[in-house]
């Protein structure tokens, strides 16, 4: 019963690993058409601006966390920004 239980489940394994086969890891499918490279362009920035604003973000964290001179002014650091 337990062996033929491992060879199910293993089968199982097996079909949705080569299912995986073929398709690009991070969920991107290839750009071949000039459509697709435009969705790539905008795709691409709107990952730019979005890592931007996060930066933007912890730099003026940072800021407040030099600047702080005591455990409350910490806390509005964390918690306001």
């Amino acid at each position: 019963m337990k062996t033929a239980l491992c060879v199910v489940l293993s089968l199982v394994l097996c079909g949705a690993v080569l299912a995986q086969q073929g398709q690009p890891r991070n969920g991107l499918q290839s750009l071949s058409s000039p459509g697709d490279q435009e969705r790539f362009r905008e795709l691409k920035q709107r990952l730019l601006d979005r890592i931007d604003r996060a930066i933007k973000g912890l730099q003026t964290e940072r800021a407040c966390v030099q600047s702080a001179q005591d455990t409350e002014a910490l806390k509005y650091c964390r918690l306001y920004l």
